[in-house]
């Protein structure tokens, strides 16, 4: 795959995102696969570790230790999740300027970055759950005002997450790729996805459908029958969480090219 078949045109545009990130994730296909499995195993024991370690706290009927166990989970899982996106990314750059792929230096430079990655996933945790608590409180307040009439309202508990998700979406690539703190990771990702936000937001609402879509098809796996489902899904989450990585990496990459009108050698230069 040569950076001419697959940089951006210079503006930023959905469907040369999806594209491309289907390009790059099928001609990578190995490589993009192995990340998410590992990341699923990774899920797995530490949902698992967790859950003994409260239990032998004795608190696990405490709803104080439940939801700390919860956020404490959540936050290593996106933890986890953000250090496989950086692999991703890196490598991806690779495949992008014609370069040969090497899993060792892309992997070295993600966790010579995993305290600021660590960071990033505690700050993204607490910003979301605040985000969806403001959302159920102001819910609160609209039933109280507006009665009845307010359960129409309740798609919009999801608005306040799903906007720190957009503006946030690309906060793991400035931290790997620019190497940038906690903070100043998600401004970035902030000013790189301000004028964009619209077409980002179209691009996570087709996300979104095809993955209910999937849901959908995977509750008629499981009629069939409970481990013909539990297979589908496991396939689906490891092809799906790479092409939705490839898809935040293309978007970080046309972003770039489109605002600063740089191209894939110098927004890779980490590599040199």
């Amino acid at each position: 795959m040569s950076v001419a078949s697959i940089n951006a045109s210079g503006d930023f545009r959905v469907g040369e995102v999806l594209s491309r990130a289907w390009s790059i994730l099928t001609g990578n296909i190995v490589f993009f696969l192995t990340v998410p499995i590992l990341l699923l195993v990774s899920y797995f024991v530490i949902g698992t570790g967790l859950g003994v370690v409260f239990a032998l706290l004795g608190g696990i009927g405490s709803p104080w230790v439940i939801g700390l166990a919860g956020l404490a989970t959540v936050i290593a899982i996106l933890a986890l999740n953000m250090i496989g996106q950086g692999v991703l990314l890196m490598g991806a750059f690779q495949r992008l300027r014609g370069q040969p792929l090497q899993v060792g230096p892309a992997v070295q430079r993600v966790m010579a970055r995993f305290l600021p990655l660590l960071g990033l996933s505690i700050l993204w945790s607490l910003g979301l759950v605040a985000a969806v608590v403001f959302s159920f409180f102001l819910f609160w307040a609209l039933a109280l005002a507006f009665r009845g009439v307010a359960i129409v309202l309740v798609p919009l508990i999801a608005v306040p997450p799903f906007f720190l998700f957009v503006i946030w979406l690309v906060a793991v690539p400035a931290c790997v790729v620019e190497g940038q703190g906690v903070i100043a990771s998600m401004l970035r990702s902030t000013d790189l996805t301000k004028g964009f936000r619209w077409k980002i937001i179209g691009i996570a609402l087709l996300i979104t459908v095809v993955t209910v879509l999937a849901r959908i098809l995977q509750f008629g796996f499981t009629l069939i029958g409970p481990l013909v489902g539990v297979l589908f899904g496991l396939v689906w989450f490891v092809f799906w969480i790479a092409y939705i990585d490839c898809v935040v990496i293309m978007t970080y990459h046309d972003l770039r090219v489109a605002k600063e009108g740089v191209d894939t050698s110098q927004i890779a230069s980490v590599f040199d």
